[in-house]
């Protein structure tokens, strides 16, 4: 696959069927990633890690046991591949993971396997107080990206959360005050590299916000008058 052709997305998987097939410490770990979303692991009985069995008696995900090897569930199998958003071969055996691979791209589903690239891949994850950070070697490796990711930990701290806080604040404060799109994203550009907000913001939010919004004022006063005979953008 061509590296350039990988794009980045944040999906929403509130209320999406992801189904993982395999039980153990890998299919455990995929089983784990997918916030929000309805999960479905498939093995068979005597695979699934204690791990997904406690997932399962909270109710945070769904064990089918089910032998993948055996052609007579293949039927099965295959209802729950054309029910699923994504599906996950996680697997130790490569040919069954082809064979999910094969199913879920016959029904146009996305699909991730654990030991090669599929048409999906999983980044390290980072998630802090509202910050989410992706990092992906773009499968050539797993142990990389999450090395990369242990690096943001030690960089994205409290102050970041509080920066992307008030930076909400300040933008819906900007749509009905600024017309321009672009000054408000200078205006809002300013803020994010002024140390003296940083400072207060590491004292404590309010102060923080305190002085954003006088400096975020004088800004938009300037830059309005400054553009008052221009045209404001659509978007």
């Amino acid at each position: 696959m061509t590296p350039s052709a990988w794009t980045p997305l944040i999906v929403n998987l509130e209320g999406k069927k992801v189904l993982v097939v395999g039980g153990g410490a890998v299919g455990e770990r995929k089983a784990k990633f997918f916030k929000g979303a309805t999960v479905t692991v498939v093995a068979r009985a005597e695979e699934f890690s204690e791990g997904l069995k406690k997932l399962a008696a909270v109710g945070s995900v769904r064990l089918v046991p089910l032998d993948i090897a055996d052609s007579a569930s293949l039927a099965k199998l295959d209802a729950l591949v054309r029910d699923a958003f994504l599906v996950v071969a996680a697997t130790d055996n490569a040919e069954i993971n082809a064979k999910v691979e094969k199913l879920a791209k016959r029904h146009g589903k996305l699909v991730n396997r654990a030991d090669r690239p599929a048409n999906v891949l999983l980044p390290a994850v980072l998630r802090r107080n509202g910050i989410l950070i992706a990092v992906s070697t773009q499968g050539r490796s797993p142990a990389a990206a999450r090395y990369l990711r242990q690096l943001f930990e030690n960089v994205v701290d409290e102050e970041h959360a509080k920066m992307v806080k008030l930076q909400q604040e300040l933008r819906t404060w900007l749509k009905s005050e600024v017309k321009r799109q672009r000054r408000r994203e200078l205006i809002l550009w300013r803020i994010l590299e002024d140390e003296e907000v940083w400072a207060a913001l590491r004292e404590s939010y309010e102060a923080g916000r305190t002085l954003a919004f006088e400096k975020c004022k004088r800004l938009a006063t300037h830059n309005e008058n400054a553009g008052a005979d221009e045209s404001a953008d659509d978007t």
